[in-house]
């Protein structure tokens, strides 16, 4: 995977042009109100499926609610950046960029300075910040469950038969099926072939916060209040500009922002969708 698509509106266009941020914006504000209790609702099911057709002890059962206690934790809020895995998608331009009259920025993956992988609530920013495809498949969501619950039962049987060493253990999964729990979606948001920045600071009892890519800042947003960070980029991860399907700027004066800006080698493009 080489390249991002990001769809946005003229507006957004500019100010990311001229400012080289992105924004990071709190999942909790994200068009899809199942954002990261999908994954988890669904490890629920499982797990209570589990307990109802095992008999377990009471010690088992005890292991299993610390388990799900200890993924289910609400802390930390994740901070989402979403691209595109496809640069001229209709559903996209739809959505995201004006109805058609916006544009999308094609970024490389190599220079904007993030590693892949799903990111740790970590004092240090280059691991409280990573970027994935997210996971739409039933098959596979259900396959990485069913992966989890083997291995939860084996610290589970360990821990019941006196192995307190495996605690440790037990903690470490709930903290990997939770942090999975950022990039695990409803399929029926598929056709967006999400690809996103996943950030995730912490703040302390003292509004200190930790691995945090800027200042805390906020905004307006669909008549609310989101919070988010700003992750700056260098010129060079700017690759192309494709205009959307309804978009009437200028190439020729979109080219001499990029040139006023020092962009350099960056191409603009127009999208072959023929929608109007």
């Amino acid at each position: 995977m080489d390249y991002f698509y990001h769809y946005t509106n003229i507006g957004g266009l500019l100010g990311i042009l001229q400012y080289k941020k992105l924004w990071l914006s709190s999942i909790a504000n994200m068009n899809d109100h199942q954002e990261v209790i999908w994954l988890r609702s669904k490890f629920y099911s499982r797990l209570t499926e589990l307990v109802g057709k095992q008999d377990f002890d009471e010690k088992r059962l005890e292991l299993i609610d610390s388990f799900w206690q200890m993924m289910s934790h609400p802390e930390p809020t994740p901070y989402v950046c979403c691209f595109s895995k496809n640069g001229d998608l209709l559903s996209q331009w739809r959505a995201y960029s004006s109805d058609g009259e916006g544009a999308c920025i094609k970024f490389n993956v190599n220079k904007l300075g993030v590693e892949q992988g799903i990111p740790y609530m970590h004092p240090k920013l280059e691991y409280s910040m990573r970027y994935s495809p997210v996971v739409y498949e039933e098959e596979q969501t259900q396959a990485f469950i069913t992966e989890m619950i083997v291995e939860l039962m084996k610290i589970v049987d360990a821990l019941a038969e006196g192995d307190n060493n495996q605690m440790i253990k037990l903690s470490e999964l709930a903290n990997k099926c939770s942090r999975a729990s950022y990039i695990f979606k409803n399929s029926a948001f598929s056709e967006e072939q999400e690809i996103r920045i996943v950030h995730t600071p912490f703040i302390d009892d003292n509004n200190k916060w930790y691995g945090n890519a800027s200042e805390v800042r906020f905004r307006e947003c669909s008549g609310s209040v989101t919070s988010y960070f700003e992750f700056g980029f260098s010129n060079e991860a700017v690759e192309e500009i494709i205009l959307g399907p309804k978009c009437r700027c200028s190439i020729s004066e979109l080219e001499l922002l990029l040139r006023s800006y020092s962009y350099q080698g960056v191409t603009v493009s127009r999208s072959s969708a023929s929608y109007r």
